[in-house]
């Protein structure tokens, strides 16, 4: 698992969303209840997309290639 700036960056942004979104819902005069539903339904896409595209990275980086027949080996030739 890897940290950094990157990570940092991804839960200030994610923070930032959800308390626009709060914001956002309080403004609209959403109930609590009805608030926290839809903010924990957010979280929960939230989760599964960032499942998926880690797994596709995950598939993409190890991916073989085919072998390749190494030069002078096995066809009588030497150095």
């Amino acid at each position: 698992m890897s940290g950094g700036k990157g990570s940092m960056m991804g839960t200030l942004l994610g923070a930032s969303i959800m308390g626009v979104l709060s914001n956002g819902l309080l403004l609209l005069g959403m109930g609590d209840f009805a608030r926290q539903m839809v903010t924990g339904l957010i979280i929960v896409v939230a989760v599964i997309i960032d499942k998926y595209r880690a797994q596709a990275l995950m598939r993409s980086s190890f991916q073989l290639e085919p072998a390749r027949p190494r030069e002078g080996k096995g066809t009588g030739e030497s150095r």
